[in-house]
């Protein structure tokens, strides 16, 4: 197996945490190390550890998470057949949104990097985006063809899937007492953020949720929908500021604050 390689991200020192990883290929045990998880709540990772299987170690530059799911996007991270499909609900991705706001640690990523002239070696799957319970369950085969360097991810699909699916996707299931395999049966749902009023769920303090578009239209004095994946059109604060002003939440010269001014700041400035 010369020339594979691991890769470790981890983000910037908040916490600690000694972690034991093993790179396993085909079976054996081919790299192991222990390294400690560090966590930045702005950025999948600050540093990208790659752990060369004969010891060696190097350090990369950060990735917001923007930039990885623009890799995602761009097919530079794909998923080696290895890894089973994605199975999370969307209460998991929800609760992965919520604790990525708070500056919740959300555990590291394994990657392995393969290089140009052995991608044609092995099969790789490309992200699932547009998950249907009932049509699209399944990861599509990646044409790797003429594709430089591969970051494959041996840790972490499950997570950077969700993100994926929140920012870029939809995520479509059966609703109950309906027939299986009607497309009325599965409505297609986004993920969105009410910047009115945080949870009153015990443990989280944001409320995001899929939902079809009728029901985010449905704007209430305790709800006001944001589509999550909006924000990645957002360059500055400067923006987010005309955005909350368009919608009137924006400060108002000589009056104070409203509760409800303050955290769609909060939340959209996260």
């Amino acid at each position: 197996t010369k020339g594979l390689r691991a890769t470790i991200r981890c983000s910037k020192l908040t916490t600690y945490r000694k972690t034991n990883v093993e790179a396993r290929y085909s079976g054996r045990i081919v790299g192991k190390m222990a390294f400690g998880n560090c966590w930045n709540r702005y950025s999948v990772n600050s540093n990208r550890m790659v752990l060369g299987f004969g010891g060696t170690m190097s350090y990369q530059t950060a990735l917001t998470v923007k930039e990885a799911i623009n890799d995602i996007d761009a097919k530079r991270y794909l998923l080696p057949s290895i890894q089973r499909e994605f199975v999370w609900s969307t209460v998991q991705i929800e609760q992965l949104f919520d604790s990525l706001m708070q500056g919740y640690p959300i555990n590291a990523f394994l990657f392995w990097k393969v290089p140009k002239e052995k991608t044609s070696d092995f099969q790789f799957y490309e992200f699932l985006r547009d998950y249907h319970q009932h049509s699209n369950r399944h990861n599509v085969k990646a044409n790797t063809n003429g594709a430089g360097d591969i970051m494959a991810v041996l840790d972490g699909q499950q997570r950077l899937t969700s993100l994926y699916i929140g920012l870029k996707g939809s995520y479509s299931y059966k609703m109950p007492h309906r027939r299986i395999g009607r497309a009325e049966s599965y409505p297609h749902r986004r993920m969105y953020l009410n910047i009115l009023k945080p949870s009153n769920d015990s443990g989280k303090r944001y409320q995001f949720y899929f939902l079809t578009e009728a029901q985010a239209e449905n704007h209430t004095e305790d709800a006001l929908w944001f589509e999550v994946g909006k924000i990645l059109n957002f360059n500055a604060v400067y923006e987010v500021s005309q955005y909350l002003a368009d919608l009137g939440l924006a400060p108002i010269p000589g009056q104070p604050l409203t509760e409800e001014m303050k955290f769609a700041s909060e939340a959209l400035q996260q």
